[in-house]
């Protein structure tokens, strides 16, 4: 309470009783031991069908050869499971463009099996499984706010001395449930050495191919409190060379998927095995030709647009 006499100003003390922290060090060890004990709690326990769009683009030298789309369904087995996760193809699309640059036959390693892979809670790479943390320096950073939560930001590289293919990159791990929530990570120039030729399918006669750089994203969704798989992005890009015609020539190979639609899968149900991807399936060979009409409102999303902004937009004009 303030009072006011003779220019002097009367202060009163109130007690206010705050709610009791906990405050304690916190190591990396500590979370990424965390995370794997959680997971079963933090994901979800049950088979779920998810709708998704996808979309591959490839460009040559900074202009698009061709764009491909496609909506598939994706059956999510529980994190527990040893079952693969099974994609399905429903519809799709297909346009090229430049067709003076298909002269170069160059099929890359990838697609919409290989996307889905990324759901690295369910596949540890190996900056999250304790068998290969020895590889690894770790570093903390600023903490971030992810979908209003504070999450703890985990940075790491390989250790100097280590022959072996490594990633670097950074985690973001909910710091009230453990759980991770995203990730951006790559492929550095000596893993790139050593697990170049893992990323061609077919390389065309006469042309000798080289991987330029490999990095990958993924990020996770909250729904009636479990973390779910939400998005994922894969970025590769290709030096090609050809020594008797003296070619020179980049390619770059970006593959993204959004899951738009998600449901529990009933226990009885089958999913049948018409239209499911296999893991050595070139999207560019399966999907249909251009519907310039196939998407309806989302026609106007541009290979270069950001899946999950764009489509929020779309859904927030319908609405």
């Amino acid at each position: 309470m303030l009072g006011l006499r003779d220019g002097r100003i009367k202060l009163e003390s109130v007690t206010i009783h705050l709610r009791e922290i906990e405050v304690r060090p916190v190591n990396i060890a500590e979370v990424l031991k965390n995370f794997r004990m959680n997971i079963d709690r933090n994901y979800e326990p049950t088979t779920q069908l998810m709708i998704t769009f996808y979309r591959e683009t490839i460009k040559r030298d900074n202009q698009y050869i061709g764009v491909w789309e496609a909506i598939m369904e994706v059956l999510k087995h529980p994190y527990d499971s040893e079952a693969d996760d099974r994609v399905r193809f429903l519809k799709g699309r297909k346009s090229y463009f430049h067709k003076a640059f298909t002269d170069v036959n160059l099929k890359i390693q990838g697609g919409p099996w290989y996307i889905t892979s990324l759901d690295i809670v369910r596949n540890l790479e190996t900056f999250l499984d304790p068998k290969f943390e020895n590889l690894y320096h770790y570093r903390f950073e600023q903490p971030e706010m992810y979908n209003g939560r504070v999450a703890w930001v985990i940075k790491f590289s390989r250790k100097e001395d280590v022959e072996f293919p490594c990633y670097y990159g950074k985690i973001l791990i909910d710091a009230e449930s453990y759980a991770l929530v995203n990730a951006e990570f790559g492929l550095d120039k000596k893993s790139l050495k050593l697990n170049g030729e893992t990323f061609i399918r077919k390389e065309p006669f006469g042309f000798v191919t080289r991987p330029e750089g490999a990095e990958y994203s993924v990020s996770y969704r909250m729904i009636d409190g479990r973390w779910q798989y939400y998005s994922a992005r894969s970025d590769v890009v290709f030096k090609v060379k050809n020594k008797r015609s003296n070619l020179k020539t980049e390619y770059r190979s970006v593959s993204d998927i959004l899951v738009t639609q998600q449901y529990p899968f009933p226990s009885r149900t089958r999913f049948g095995p018409d239209g499911l991807f296999r893991a050595d399936d070139i999207f560019a060979d399966i999907s249909g030709t251009y519907d310039p009409e196939f998407w309806g409102n989302y026609n106007v999303i541009k290979p270069d647009d950001d899946l999950e902004k764009a489509l929020r937009k779309f859904e927030t004009k319908g609405k």
